[in-house]
């Protein structure tokens, strides 16, 4: 089991991501492992089951020292898994300055608290995405839905980072913090 750190996606650009989500389910039967968590970009795997204590007191220091910042949307894109894992189709998401020092501001801090943090959490393996789906694809499904994207989906996306968050295993999302820093 692990806990992630996400940053939720709220408002317009949060709305198209479900949109795409009802369509590529509908279409393909593809849905996203975790279908109660909201649309977010995954900052951090935390391993095991972290006491909520510790990972509320992380998030709050990290949130006091970042404000609200909007990043782009840079096209869709393919994780392709290992093993009996299926693709991930995604929105890539631009990793900016203000993101990467988000992102690695999380990692220092959850591992300064003695969490166990996944490596593919940490910034030479990091990819932030928008994860549209990931479960019941194969690669004929992917190429079907990447053309549906390409053609249909939209084309510029603007995500605000407003806050960050705990997504539980089971995809349910907590202890959010919302980002009061100076910037």
């Amino acid at each position: 089991m692990a806990d992630c750190v996400v940053a939720v996606v709220h408002g317009e650009a949060g709305a198209r991501v479900e949109g795409l989500w009802s369509e590529i389910e509908r279409r393909w039967g593809a849905t996203r492992s975790h279908t109660v968590a909201p649309p977010h970009v995954t900052l951090a795997i935390v391993r095991g089951r972290p006491e909520p204590a510790r990972l509320a007191a992380a998030l709050a220091a990290v949130s006091r020292r970042h404000a609200t910042f909007a990043v782009a949307g840079a096209g869709y894109g393919i994780f392709v898994g290992q093993g009996s894992e299926s693709p991930v189709v995604h929105l890539a998401v631009t990793r900016t300055p203000r993101l990467s020092a988000l992102h690695q501001s999380v990692v220092d801090a959850l591992v300064a608290a003695g969490l166990d943090v996944d490596g593919q959490s940490l910034a030479d393996h990091w990819r932030p995405h928008v994860t549209l789906a990931d479960t019941g694809l194969d690669a004929a499904l992917v190429g079907q839905a990447v053309a549906y994207l390409v053609e249909h989906g939209p084309k510029r996306w603007t995500l605000e980072i407003d806050s960050i968050s705990v997504a539980a295993s089971i995809g349910e999302v907590t202890l959010e913090q919302r980002l009061t820093g100076a910037g």
